[in-house]
């Protein structure tokens, strides 16, 4: 049997067909005999093959149900299934839905005369695979496309001054966006799980990168931050695991807790001048970051700011900083060198805890208290000088160091915490007699204490009295 047919470019052909073929698997081969411009127009023109007057062919109908024949009188029509919505404000997809099918895919039309798309318009519309904006829209309601998973194509237009927040969110056969000059801000969530999009066009006239804006961007390879924004906000592009390289431009003052978080790929980060603030989790687990400098504007270190950054083998930090918080380079398995300026009083809790790399480090003498497992277990780490500034080592600040040989405690430390050195099993440790008070398990594990002022160098502080260390003879 053989349907007679016309292609979109007006050419005449005839599909062969067995006569249990279904409407739907008819219409999906008169759709591949078809030569289309482009993936959008395919996926949303509907195929009607009308058998006579007021009949057209049911998905679940075969050829063989109609009585289709050679003989048979068959028009095949092919429409895109387009929407115009009729009010200012576009109506939910709740309201049209009888319009055109649930299971075909189509394009939203908003018309000249809608000045803002409603909050969640579209929202969860899984069969919307394009939209076509007018220049009368101003504003982009929050979660207007959020869920739309088939939406490959939108313009905004240059009449946009907002884009609400979620906007399109989850929206993740989106492959690229621009966003037009019109905008100001990117708002909260805005693009987040668009796991296609590949590139994205940021204008000069955007000053706020939101919350969690790109998180989730997984193909996003590529940015441009303009030096109109001054603050890039949390989680702004956390997840984004295909971004190579990011440029924080002047403008920018904070760069937000987890901003790029999880972004795997991320091996080139330029921060500029400008930026006085790196927050909590900023570049967590960006695996492939090499090295680092941290300017000199910088004065605040979030927590865990570079923890787990496997790949950073140097950094600088500028005599700014104050403070190397809590596990700010915990985990940077590859960092051998760092430098710690003048201008530092405290290292925090696992500050560089298991940076196994780590081999020599040199404590400037403004530091004052080296925090808890603030060492703990840099396995390469051979030596280290501690300052006259220092006055507590706290709870395992050096635990497992094992490769750690010597260490001179200053006449400044009048406390050493539980299990300071703990397992340093090479370790060689001289403090000052008398003058410090070391708590139980210590030194458990270390080669050797010695007696700094004994001469004779055979005495060992194996002897607690009322929490202090007392040297006793062999």
């Amino acid at each position: 049997m053989k349907v007679p047919f016309r292609q979109l470019n007006g050419e005449a052909m005839l599909l062969e067909v067995m006569p249990e073929v279904t409407g739907r698997e008819l219409k999906e081969r008169i759709k591949e005999c078809q030569l289309w411009d482009d993936e959008l127009t395919r996926k949303t023109t509907r195929v009607d093959v009308v058998l006579g007057p007021s009949r057209v062919l049911t998905n679940d109908e075969t050829a063989a149900d109609v009585g289709l024949s050679p003989e048979s009188e068959v028009t095949v029509v092919l429409k895109r299934n387009t929407v115009t919505c009729s009010d200012s404000y576009c109506r939910e997809f709740s309201e049209f839905r009888n319009e055109i099918g649930l299971e075909s895919f189509f394009v939203v039309e908003i018309p000249s005369h809608a000045t803002e798309i409603d909050q969640g318009a579209f929202s969860q519309c899984t069969t919307l695979a394009g939209a076509t904006i007018s220049h009368s829209v101003t504003q982009i309601g929050s979660f207007a496309f959020a869920g739309c998973s088939s939406l490959a194509s939108v313009t905004i237009p240059d009449s946009v001054a907002e884009i609400g927040d979620g906007a399109f969110l989850d929206c993740s056969s989106l492959v690229g966006i621009t966003i037009p000059h019109s905008v100001t801000q990117i708002g909260m969530s805005a693009f987040a799980g668009c796991r296609s999009l590949a590139r994205v066009t940021i204008p000069e006239t955007v000053t706020q990168i939101g919350v969690n804006a790109f998180t989730g961007c997984r193909s996003l390879a590529s940015v441009t931050i303009p030096n109109s924004v001054t603050q890039i906000g949390m989680s702004a592009f956390a997840g984004c695991r295909s971004l190579a390289s990011v440029t924080i431009p002047n403008s920018v003052t904070q760069i937000g807790d987890t901003a790029f978080e999880y972004c795997s790929l991320l091996a080139s980060v330029t921060i500029a001048n400008s930026v006085t603030e790196i927050g909590v989790e900023a570049f967590r687990s960006c695996s492939s970051l090499a090295s680092l400098t941290i300017p000199e504007s910088v004065f605040e270190i979030g927590d865990h700011a570079f923890v787990d950054c496997k790949s950073l083998a140097t950094v600088t930090i500028p005599d700014s900083v104050a403070q190397i918080p809590c596990g700010a380079f915990l985990l940077c398995s590859s960092l051998a060198s760092v430098t710690i300026p003048n201008s530092v009083t405290e290292i925090g809790d696992l500050a560089f805890a298991e940076c196994s790399s780590l081999a020599s480090l040199t404590i400037p003498n403004s530091v004052t208290q080296i925090g808890s497992s603030a060492f703990a277990s840099c396995s390469s780490l051979a030596s280290v000088t501690i300052p006259n500034s220092v006055t507590q080592i706290e709870c395992c600040a050096f635990e497992n160091c094992r490769s750690l040989a010597s260490v001179t405690i200053p006449d400044s430390v009048t406390l050493i915490g539980n299990d300071a050195f703990a397992g340093c099993s090479a370790l060689t440790l001289e403090v000052p007699i008398t003058r410090v008070r070391v708590d139980i398990n210590a030194i458990r594990g270390c080669k050797r204490i010695l007696a700094k002022e004994c001469e004779c160098q055979e005495c060992e502080y194996w002897w607690f009295q009322d929490g202090w260390v007392c040297p006793r003879r062999r």
